[in-house]
């Protein structure tokens, strides 16, 4: 980030554009990477300035927010009870421990490199958690890659290439690696894939597939929603016909646990203006209101999904990240 700030970025990226620092605002857009009216922007448009070089910060508080994405690493460490393998777990903690820096890159510096390590990172990690609950299925690049032809790398493989990618490529060439690594880039597609599965094991097949098709056609973009329904679908059908019925303790384990993380997932939404955009959300009074219930919400979907909460920062939302 230091050294992109201090070359103000680049004048030719990988598509032929300018990507210099703070060229995604609001008074200055680009398309490639939408800002709105960023709140943290309009009120403190001249940033703040962080480090020995004096690297503006286009929104500070953002910036620092993303401290808290190291969290979620030391917490898979200290969960013992997972059923994915350790090279999973492994790709998972770096993969968080790498949005955290992507994240933070996008509210510093505002730039398409920014903006495309954000955003591909969350598809990453979504993608691994899809096959991860997958794994236990016979392999098919539709099931297993969501893709109806197989795929160069598996989730875990892109993973290691984006930890590589630090050390072996110029901060300018990162969009390109982002951009182009073989996986679901918009991770519309990822999270029904994920919900599907969990779905079809706790519910009548038919029951099933019904309520899938519907909540696809009313939440994700029609390619995506018909992609799950006529291919996805069918092909988890014939893997979960294979699974050993659960038993009703499993089933109960399983939906507490899935329940608790659609909780934390769609209150998390709520607050994402481009996937619910009610604008009179997007104010101080009732972002703090938000943010103090957050610890109630968080609390009671915690309670539902059994998780053990092992940082007690996470769990009161306090000290997880700097002037917080």
């Amino acid at each position: 980030m230091q050294e992109y700030f201090l070359s103000n970025g680049t004048d030719k990226d990988y598509m032929n554009h300018t990507d210099h620092w703070g060229g995604c605002l609001p008074e200055n857009p680009d398309s490639r990477c939408p800002v709105g009216d960023y709140k943290e922007f309009v009120n403190n448009p001249k940033g703040g300035d962080f480090g020995a070089n004096n690297i503006t910060m286009e929104e500070p508080c953002n910036y620092a927010s993303n401290v808290a994405y190291y969290h979620a690493s030391t917490r898979i460490c200290d969960y013992t009870e997972f059923s994915i393998d350790e090279i999973s777990q492994n790709a998972l903690k770096r993969s968080f421990a790498t949005l955290a820096m992507g994240s933070a890159f996008w509210h510093g510096s505002h730039t398409y490199d920014g903006y495309s390590f954000d955003n591909n990172m969350i598809a990453v990690i979504a993608y691994l958690a899809h096959q991860a609950s997958v794994s236990y299925f016979a392999f098919s690049p539709i099931l297993t890659e969501l893709s109806e032809t197989k795929r160069t790398k598996t989730g875990i493989d892109v993973a290691e290439d984006l930890v590589k990618m630090f050390y072996e490529k110029p901060v300018y060439e990162w969009a390109e690696v982002l951009d182009t690594c073989d996986l679901p880039h918009v991770y519309y597609i990822t999270f029904a894939a994920l919900v599907g599965t969990g779905f079809s094991l706790v519910m009548p097949w038919d029951f099933c597939n019904w309520l899938i098709g519907v909540l696809c056609d009313i939440t994700i973009p029609k390619e995506d929603a018909t992609f799950i329904k006529e291919k996805y679908l069918p092909e988890l059908k014939i893997a979960v016909a294979n699974v050993p019925e659960l038993t009703k303790s499993e089933k109960s384990d399983l939906v507490h646990k899935f329940a608790g993380m659609l909780m934390k997932i769609l209150y998390a939404f709520l607050w994402q203006e481009y996937f619910i955009p009610l604008k009179f959300l997007y104010n101080d009074e009732i972002l703090s209101l938000g943010a103090e219930f957050s610890v109630t919400w968080n609390g009671w979907a915690s309670e539902i999904s059994g998780f053990p909460q092992t940082d007690e920062d996470v769990v009161n939302s306090k000290n997880l990240y700097p002037g917080e």
